[in-house]
């Protein structure tokens, strides 16, 4: 689901950006990025595609759609029972509405933004419980619940490209077995990302 995802976006990249060359309060923003530099836990990438609108000189509004990979962390509280698998690719889609303020009358173009939206967490973590006490080794599939979050992001925007750092808030998820109720332990989908982006369309360059 996570490649198809980008899959997506690239397509959608590629429809928007003949009609927002033509319309100048219109831009769409592609951004691209790296998760975990201030972290030793995880370390991954996004991609975002965002549509928007300038309301006034200094102010814009968007529809971010971002896919993030490897950005979670596992707390496991009971560890010596049970094993939470962390292995492969996972991710996060996120659908996140945006507001953002720009100083104009410098030549870097500085801009503060927030967001709230829905982020995707995926579907399932795998926890083995070990065969101790003489119960017999099992494998469940806890269901992780999506949730909404925030986005608040600043940068740089010195002609089109864009430079800039983020940070996206999730609530924590509580990991349960499903039989027991026992809360084993959490993860964390929250992450900060330095992020590399390119501004199509007019209407976003500087005085």
């Amino acid at each position: 689901m996570i490649y198809k995802s980008y899959l997506l976006i690239l397509l959608l990249f590629f429809c928007f950006s003949l009609p927002a060359q033509q319309e100048k309060p219109t831009t769409l923003l592609l951004e691209t990025g790296l998760v975990g530099l201030f972290d030793d836990e995880v370390f991954g990438a996004f991609l975002h595609l965002e549509p928007r609108h300038n309301l006034s000189e200094n102010t814009v509004i968007g529809l971010r759609l971002g896919i993030t990979i490897n950005t979670h962390s596992i707390t496991n509280n009971d560890a010596f029972l049970y094993a939470i698998e962390e292995d492969g690719d996972n991710g996060v889609i996120s659908f996140v509405p945006t507001f953002e303020y720009r100083w104009r009358n410098h030549h870097l173009l500085p801009h503060l933004g927030i967001g709230v939206g829905y982020y995707l967490l995926g579907d399932y973590v795998d926890v083995i419980r070990s065969g101790v006490f003489g119960n017999p080794e099992r494998k469940y599939k806890i269901i992780i619940r999506d949730q909404p979050g925030f986005l608040i992001r600043a940068g740089l925007q010195p002609g089109k490209l864009r430079l800039g750092v983020e940070y996206n808030y999730v609530p924590k998820a509580d990991l349960v077995v499903p039989d027991s109720q026992e809360e084993i332990g959490t993860l964390n989908r929250s992450y900060v990302g330095l992020s590399l982006g390119f501004v199509i369309g007019g209407g976003l360059t500087s005085k």
